[in-house]
């Protein structure tokens, strides 16, 4: 609600996890993708799935299943390895992990470098989170609307081809789709649905309430 004009649509959230929501138009259906299991619920493209994709494609290196990537040497140095012998090793045994979440930055760095299989992890990202959009999509019956994907998060700081992805993968079910970034404090959302409840239509005061809210934060 605080992310778009219509006060309806799909909500991506993508930081240290993810989870997605969705409203149709008139607040009558929602919809979801919040099991918080991770991996074992399907949900994937938070910062910490992030980091363990890219330490898949520096394993994929030390095997030969993949391609050469500077990610290995960020891990090495993260980890304070020898070599990418000695970090694979002490991924196993734990002696290296787990990994600090920070390391996702370097993740990014890397993509923006044009690193083959940074940018493979990166494109797995915005996938993910774009089937997550578009089953919220499908359970509220969006596909014929034209409306914002609103994307909330630090995640989407990291690089351009995230959210690229992410509307490339929805516009496969709902072609009028268009992506948002998250710009108003998100309070402004909670503000927004009281004045709903109570038969108030606060999307004429909308911009005011982003501009004070700001203000105030300041």
């Amino acid at each position: 609600m605080a992310g778009t004009n219509q006060g309806w649509g799909v909500s991506v959230v993508s930081g240290t996890g993810c989870n997605c929501r969705g409203w149709n138009h008139d607040h009558t259906r929602e919809g979801r993708v919040v099991g918080g299991a991770s991996e074992w619920s399907g949900e994937f493209a938070g910062g910490y799935d992030i980091l363990a994709k890219a330490m898949q494609a520096v394993t994929f290196e030390w095997v030969h299943r993949g391609p050469k990537t500077d990610l290995s040497a960020a891990f090495i140095e993260a980890a304070g390895a020898d070599d990418l012998d000695d970090l694979i090793e002490g991924l196993y045994v734990e002696r290296y992990y787990p990994f600090s979440r920070d390391l996702v930055l370097k993740v990014f760095e890397i993509a923006a470098s044009g690193d083959g299989a940074a940018l493979d992890v990166i494109r797995w990202a915005g996938c993910e989170l774009g089937k997550m959009a578009a089953g919220v999509v499908r359970q509220i019956d969006l596909q014929t609307e034209a409306f914002d994907i609103v994307l909330i998060g630090s995640v989407f700081k990291g690089h351009p081809l995230i959210a690229a992805t992410i509307l490339e993968t929805v516009q496969k079910v709902a072609p009028q789709a268009r992506i948002v970034h998250l710009t108003a404090p998100p309070v402004v959302g909670a503000v927004l649905l009281g004045m709903e409840q109570v038969g108030v239509n606060g999307y004429a005061h909308r911009k005011k309430l982003i501009e004070t809210t700001i203000a105030i934060s300041e």
